[in-house]
């Protein structure tokens, strides 16, 4: 049976993954559950479901929200959850946990500062519904479940190209966020809007905006 352990805070014991490599992906089935659901908790990991059968009912900072069968569910960082099946006991979703760290590579990388940091360590983005309907939602979706099978399979090299999946994943949903570009630059560390597209326009070579509009 599956059972969430938590502490007084509500912070869950298990580690997901191991340190060496912070993945780990899960296939729950509802009725498997001690309560038949999964209870509140939260962790430092990630997370993105895919509801593979059914109906599952996500709760995330006060709010809920009905997921179907092919769509799934984002919940950032240190943010407090729950889910429970919509009418058939048996619905189920595929689970992927992963530490920002995998993202970050190393503390004060650019990859931490620039494309991790000012998306967790705030609250504009609690968590958001994937609509299967929405091309980009819907890669990453389907990254989602390529993850799934790597993880499944564990053939060599499935490591690598799990990591790789998941900064394509990331991408998607940078490029997704409706984060202002003043809100980025605050979480930044960057003392205005204009000075952080500046530093980004010298990164690479053209605006936020204009780095949205292309890959959106």
């Amino acid at each position: 049976m599956i059972s969430i352990n938590v502490y007084d805070d509500q912070r869950e014991i298990k580690q997901h993954g191991t340190y060496a490599f912070p993945v780990a992906v899960y296939h729950y089935v509802m009725s498997d559950c001690v309560m038949g659901y999964i209870n509140w908790h939260w962790h430092e990991e990630i997370q993105l479901s895919l509801v593979t059968k059914g109906a599952i009912r996500f709760y995330a900072d006060g709010q809920q929200y009905l997921v179907l069968e092919g769509d799934g569910f984002f919940i950032n960082s240190g943010r407090l959850h729950m889910a429970k099946p919509e009418g058939d006991p048996d619905s189920s979703y595929l689970c992927l946990d992963f530490h920002p760290r995998l993202l970050s590579s190393f503390e004060g990388s650019v990859f931490e500062e620039k494309y991790v940091r000012p998306y967790i360590s705030g609250a504009q983005i609690s968590h958001r519904l994937l609509d299967s309907r929405h091309a980009g939602q819907r890669r990453i979706l389907k990254a989602l479940q390529r993850i799934g099978d790597l993880y499944s399979e564990a053939d060599f090299g499935y490591e690598l190209k799990i990591r790789s999946v998941i900064d394509e994943l990331w991408i998607e949903l940078l490029e997704d966020s409706d984060l202002s570009v003043s809100q980025i630059a605050y979480e930044s560390g960057f003392s205005s809007a204009s000075y952080y597209i500046e530093s980004f326009r010298k990164e690479l070579h053209q605006t936020p905006l204009q780095y949205r509009k292309a890959g959106g």
